[in-house]
């Protein structure tokens, strides 16, 4: 079990590889509690801030393998996908901490929580228009009677690039949502 924080220097790795993953290595680096860090599998920007372990995100086996050899304190999980396979948990059966971007909740609820349902409640909370689906005339009918701009959301796990602006109904953006 780790040492409560600020008592001890921590060590572990940051998994992932796009700009979510840099701006925790950025600020990880900067904490004096962090004495090493690493990210799985990371990147060249990421490369300044950490040391590069060559596992990618979705190969759960060897980042629990890794995580256990190398006495991890904590894994910090950045994208949803090692989320979904179990990661999380996987680390605890080792007796090894997991944060991730979601940790009012447990990891595994995440994963498996709708991301329509979760988008819902930011969308309202945020007072962002979105199209409300109906049994008659289809997604491309409902962006023609859209409030726009408009935010469309992918459905399911989407690595973070899983929404789209759209200026109007005729907008490129548009066009791909349909």
């Amino acid at each position: 079990m780790p040492p409560p924080h600020g008592s001890a220097h921590h060590e572990g790795p940051v998994i992932g590889a796009g700009g979510r993953e840099h701006a925790l290595c950025w600020a990880l680096r900067k904490s004096r509690t962090v004495s090493k860090l690493r990210c799985a599998p990371g990147n060249a920007g990421i490369a300044r801030d950490a040391e590069l372990v060559a596992i990618p995100p979705g190969a759960v086996d060897g980042l629990v393998e890794h995580a256990a050899e190398e006495r991890y304190d904590l894994v910090v999980i950045g994208p949803e996908v090692p989320l979904v396979e179990g990661l999380a948990d996987r680390l605890a059966q080792r007796g090894i901490s997991a944060f991730d971007l979601r940790a009012r909740r447990p990891a595994s609820r995440a994963a498996r929580r709708s991301p329509r349902s979760s988008w819902r409640a930011t969308a309202s909370h945020g007072g962002v228009s979105r199209v409300r689906r109906r049994r008659r005339g289809g997604r491309v009918a409902t962006l023609f009677e859209a409030r726009y701009p408009l935010v469309v959301k992918a459905d399911g796990l989407a690595a973070g690039k899983g929404v789209v602006l759209c200026d109007g109904a005729r907008s490129p953006s548009a066009r791909s949502a349909r």
